[in-house]
């Protein structure tokens, strides 16, 4: 994957003001912020050996990044967003990832819409800390209550070939997936994996610009997007219930003239209740997509 790919992933995801996705970002005429996106990205310091293991010090990046605000007091399900940093300290080494053997668990999460219900399996030996992230996140009612706030189809020209990504998204603390305010005060060290594709279901954590600013919201993909393939962390895939994912997907946007990015829905599906299937935390399964 290219830089210029990057920098069009990361740019134009729930950016309020928007990206002019048609351009073709080949030849003369960069911007100085294209410059830099072509420079390789820095990677996250090494984590331990036994990555299933690492704490939420190791895993995480707790000072402010570039392009971040701060943390907003109460998300728009008015939990404090102070009490589920701590929760999520709290319950971070308490979900096992591998069994007795070392064998990777996967864990599954139930989402509960009006729409309907779909389950996540996650997959730890793909990105382990964010995969305890998210169960965190889930076990401290987080995501009750909060929406899939924006649907994103984008296409561009990439190397004379016309690549898309589509995926909807969810888990933003204001409900507006804006750029800079998707976390609790940490980020979670970057997991790219460039053999995890990013095929129909797949799910990873969201992230900015900073390759290591993954933090609360995620993704679910709609159709194939090859482009995202290595730029994101990503924990499972949804095994149960895409019929319900698409359908949240299809719900009517915001004008225009309101929403210049045409991803915002006029009225969010809102997540009623995110829980762990106990059942899928004592025994491994085989991997459910790609293999690192």
């Amino acid at each position: 994957m290219t830089q210029t790919t990057l920098k069009w992933i990361a740019a134009g995801m729930g950016v309020v003001t928007g990206l002019a996705i048609a351009t073709t970002f080949t030849g003369c005429g960069r911007t100085p912020a294209q410059e830099a996106a072509e420079k390789p990205a820095q990677s996250s310091a090494e984590l331990p050996t036994q990555k299933y293991l690492s704490t939420f010090e190791q895993a995480t990046i707790r000072h402010q990044l570039e392009g971040q605000t701060v943390p907003v007091d109460f998300t728009i399900s008015n939990k404090s967003t102070a009490k589920i940093r701590l929760k999520v300290e709290e319950l971070w080494s308490s979900f096992p990832l591998t069994d007795t053997e070392g064998n990777p668990l996967t864990p599954v999460v139930e989402m509960e819409t009006a729409l309907g219900n779909f389950q996540i399996t996650l997959n730890p030996e793909w990105a382990a800390n964010h995969v305890r992230n998210f169960l965190s996140l889930v076990q401290a009612s987080y995501y009750d209550g909060l929406r899939f706030d924006r649907v994103v189809r984008q296409k561009n020209m990439m190397d004379g070939k016309e690549e898309s990504i589509e995926f909807i998204q969810a888990g933003c603390p204001v409900g507006t997936g804006e750029v800079g305010i998707g976390h609790l005060g940490y980020f979670v060290k970057n997991e790219f994996n460039k053999n995890i594709k990013h095929e129909v279901g797949t799910v990873g954590l969201l992230r900015d610009t900073h390759p290591d600013s993954a933090g609360v919201r995620f993704y679910i993909v709609l159709a194939d997007s090859p482009p995202m393939d290595g730029a994101f962390s990503v924990i499972g895939k949804v095994t149960k219930g895409m019929d319900v994912v698409h359908k949240i997907s299809r719900q009517p946007m915001l004008p225009l003239a309101l929403d210049p990015t045409g991803e915002m829905p006029s009225h969010p599906v809102i997540i009623q209740k995110a829980k762990i299937l106990p059942t899928h935390m004592a025994t491994p399964s085989p991997s459910i997509q790609n293999k690192p």
